[in-house]
C-alpha cells in the first residue's frame, strides 16, 4: 500500500464539520479575491508535510502518530460539536478538546517559524522527553504537551472557554483563532 503524501494540518474529520450536506465547503482565496467550492481532501494540507528521514529511509511515522491521535479525539470532538449545553461537557472531554486545540495550533503552517525558533532554542530533552530526536518535525507533537507542564498550565479554568453554535453557519481557517 502506498503511503500518504497529502498530510492535513487541519484533519479531515475536523473539516467535515464545516461542510454542507453534499460534503463541500466554500474557500475564500484572498490573493484572487474569489470564493470557490471545495472538499476537505483538497485543502489545508501540505505535500509530505509530516514525512521525515530515519537513517536512510523516508518515514511517515509522524503522520501515523497524528492519525492515531485523531482517531482517539474524533469521538470527543463530535460529542462537543453536537452538544447544545456545555454543562454536559465533562472534564475528561474538556481536556481532550483542549489537547486537540493545542495540537492544531502547532500544526498550522502559520506557526512553522515559531516552532523552528523553539527547536533552535531548546534541546529535545528540555521538553521533558528523554528520547532520541528522530527528526525536527516531531516537535509539532511534543511542544503542545508543554502546555500541561506546571509552569505553563493554567489552573484557572475561567481562562479557557468553549462555545457552541447551532445555527448551521460554521467558519474555520487555516490559522485557528480560539
Amino acid at each position: 500500500m502506498r503511503e500518504s503524501e497529502r498530510h492535513h494540518y487541519l484533519p479531515e474529520f475536523y473539516l467535515k464539520y464545516f461542510t454542507a450536506d453534499e460534503g463541500h465547503f466554500y474557500v475564500f482565496d484572498k490573493k484572487k479575491e474569489l470564493i470557490k467550492q471545495a472538499y476537505p481532501k483538497q485543502y489545508f494540507f501540505g505535500w509530505n508535510r509530516n514525512t521525515g528521514v530515519i537513517g536512510d529511509e523516508k518515514s511517515t511515522l509522524l503522520e501515523s502518530i497524528y492519525g492515531e491521535f485523531e482517531t482517539k479525539i474524533a469521538p470527543y470532538y463530535e460529542a462537543f460539536v453536537k452538544t447544545s449545553n456545555l454543562d454536559n461537557v465533562g472534564l475528561d472531554s474538556f481536556f481532550h478538546i483542549l489537547r486537540f486545540i493545542h495540537l492544531l495550533y502547532w500544526r498550522v503552517p502559520e506557526n512553522d517559524n515559531r516552532l523552528e525558533m523553539l527547536t533552535e532554542e531548546m534541546t529535545f530533552s528540555d521538553t521533558g522527553f528523554d528520547i532520541i530526536d528522530l527528526f525536527r518535525k516531531m516537535y509539532r507533537i511534543f511542544v503542545p504537551l508543554l502546555s500541561f507542564k506546571n509552569e505553563f498550565f493554567k489552573t484557572d479554568f475561567e481562562n479557557w472557554k468553549l462555545y457552541t453554535r447551532n445555527d448551521g453557519n460554521n467558519l474555520t481557517s487555516d490559522f485557528l483563532i480560539v
